[in-house]
């Protein structure tokens, strides 16, 4: 059951995006339109996707990196709801940065108000390598921000820095973990 708990969730991070592509991509090479109707579904999604996250996940940290992603698609979907133009131009600007600046404040808030930090792991004995971890994992979003909005519009350049984001945030979890097994009797 643990298994299968694991691979549900695994393939539910998935869930927004895959939502938003499909909307925004839905009629060939999207539309203004296309991305407004992209965030509402992304934003739905999302929400549904914190909530069965919550459930499956029975008080684990949230993987960081997905949490961000979904405050990107809600805050995109609230701002079509709402007609906030401005923030949708902000938006429409930012392309792929847009993600990277949710990144960004996600890790910082989550480096000084929570135990697990950016890294998403607790282990009261390790408080000093989770903050150095999540600070090093802040630097590397601010560096992807950089980088994304240089190549803003060119997804697959723009959206390389997520790769490099998230194999860390994985190795930083797997050193963490092996201190933690490594430490019991």
């Amino acid at each position: 059951m643990k298994r299968i708990s694991s691979i549900l969730k695994f393939l539910l991070q998935f869930f927004p995006l895959t939502v938003f592509l499909k909307v925004a991509f839905h009629s060939g090479a999207p539309q203004a339109g296309d991305w407004l109707n992209a965030f509402m579904w992304a934003g739905a999604a999302a929400i549904l996707q914190l909530v069965l996250l919550l459930f499956f996940t029975r008080g684990e940290p949230l993987n960081r990196l997905v949490v961000s992603i979904n405050v990107y698609f809600i805050l995109g979907g609230i701002a079509v709801l709402t007609n906030q133009i401005g923030f949708l131009e902000i938006l429409n600007k930012l392309k792929e940065s847009g993600i990277f600046l949710c990144m960004l404040v996600v890790g910082i808030v989550t480096t000084f108000a929570s135990k697990a930090g950016f890294v998403g792991i607790v282990d009261f004995s390790r408080q000093g390598d989770i903050r150095h971890y999540s600070l090093v994992l802040i630097m590397l979003t601010a560096v992807g921000l950089v980088l994304s909005f240089w190549f803003r519009g060119h997804i697959l350049l723009s959206s390389c820095p997520l790769i490099v984001i998230g194999l860390t945030n994985q190795f930083f979890k797997r050193q963490l973990q092996r201190s933690q097994s490594g430490s019991l009797p």
